[in-house]
């Protein structure tokens, strides 16, 4: 009894935490604390993932990217661009971004993410090397940005991972 009041302290801790942290607005924070709380009670990263989770998240990226400076206005990004078959730049390299965040933040497997965007894991497993060759690229000169680090900067900034 004792360790089930521990857990519903820190989760009532963590969701607190993530409001905070999270920059993105307080209905969309709610969705996803529900939708965390429903797939896992102590808030750790779930092993399966609900694509209804990714859906949301890819959904509240493509607002942080149309808001930012870093989405050109020639196309409106939505989650139906993203899972689309465009092999624009700018489209391929928010697309990147967000299966870097689904990988790295969120721990889902390769073959996951490949079912929420409609590709398959090596797809998945190359956006994630594209984006990390971006990064050390970066890391050993500073004066290198590509699109894809622009967006994951933003993607970043918007979800409180920095």
């Amino acid at each position: 009894m004792e360790e089930l009041t521990r857990i519903k302290r820190d989760n009532y801790i963590e969701i607190e935490r993530l409001k905070v942290e999270v920059k993105v607005h307080i209905n969309q924070v709610a969705f996803l604390s529900n939708q965390i709380k429903k797939l896992n009670k102590s808030l750790n990263l779930p092993k399966k993932q609900d694509v209804e989770v990714a859906d949301e998240l890819i959904k509240s990226m493509c607002i942080c990217l149309r808001q930012s400076k870093a989405w050109p206005d020639y196309e409106e990004l939505n989650i139906d661009v993203i899972k689309g078959k465009s092999r624009l730049a700018g489209v391929s390299s928010a697309r990147h971004a967000m299966v870097y965040v689904l990988r790295k933040h969120l721990r889902m497997s390769y073959k996951s993410i490949g079912n929420v965007l409609n590709r398959d894991h090596a797809t998945m497993m190359h956006s994630v090397k594209v984006v990390e060759n971006c990064i050390d690229v970066h890391n050993r000169s500073n004066s290198y940005t590509d699109q894809t680090l622009t967006h994951l900067n933003e993607i970043h900034n918007y979800l409180g991972f920095n």
